[in-house]
């Protein structure tokens, strides 16, 4: 025969609240594993600096292999190429490791990136095209650029830009960043960034794809250019109705 112990109900009460506190103790405990876990660095071994290496040899080895594109130089608008001084070597590796992507384009940018592309591409490449030339950064090249982007000829900017050094033309190189988030433009502001713009390039020419690249085929903006026009248009109508009311009355003649 069976004997059932039933517990009142304050002891049936405490030991229900004590397995659920229990219960929920460890359920923390679990979470709090796994939190820590999902943001804990990946260990040495999983991804060693050798393996990343090679990697990143193996596809700048494919990226770079000889490919046709799609479009020809003056369909497109020009990419523009453009490093501070200490970059400049890094701008150097870049447009050696990245030629025969680059090479589809009309290239243009400052003084210096230019005559390091012509020493690479070689004086009189005819599978090489330029758009217009400009002088060094300090001297206005960037304000240059700026004039270009404008009027409508640039649809990407490689600029390897020193964040650890003082410019004499900080200006121009502020008014170069935000001229081309105004106009939409595709940008890339460190060796990384641009990289990875090389592979989207090199897949858009390959296969013939405007809108994985299409700011080199049309004008675009940034969302926030519709805001800004309003703006101004409610401020011209607001002077231009202030204006008429200081309009003094004409006299009537006798």
């Amino acid at each position: 025969m069976d004997v059932h112990y039933e517990a009142d109900e304050g002891e049936d009460t405490v030991s229900n609240l004590s397995n659920r506190v229990s219960t929920l103790l460890t359920v923390k405990e679990v979470a709090d594993n796994d939190l820590k876990t999902s943001f804990a660095p990946q260990s040495k071994s999983a991804f060693s600096h050798e393996d990343i290496f090679k990697q990143e040899m193996a596809l700048m080895a494919a990226v770079n292999f000889p490919f046709r594109s799609h479009f020809k130089h003056d369909e497109m608008r020009c990419l523009a190429l453009v490093a501070h001084n200490h970059m400049k070597p890094a701008m150097k590796e870049f447009i050696e490791t990245h030629s025969e992507i680059l090479k589809k384009f009309r290239l243009t940018g400052t003084n210096t990136t230019m005559t390091m592309c012509k020493k690479i591409f070689g004086e009189n490449n005819p599978d090489v095209k330029y758009g217009p030339k400009f002088t060094s950064g300090p001297l206005g090249g960037d304000a240059q650029l700026c004039a270009l982007m404008c009027l409508e000829d640039v649809g990407g900017i490689i600029f390897f830009m020193d964040p650890l050094s003082a410019h004499p033309h900080q200006a121009d190189i502020e008014s170069l960043v935000r001229l081309s988030n105004v106009h939409n433009i595709l940008t890339a502001t460190n060796p990384t960034s641009g990289v990875a713009v090389m592979y989207m390039l090199r897949e858009a020419l390959n296969t013939g794809k405007i809108g994985m690249m299409p700011s080199f085929f049309e004008t675009l903006e940034s969302p926030s250019v519709a805001s800004y026009k309003a703006a101004q248009a409610r401020a011209l109508a607001g002077a231009m109705e202030k204006g008429k009311s200081r309009q003094r009355p004409k006299k009537v003649l006798d």
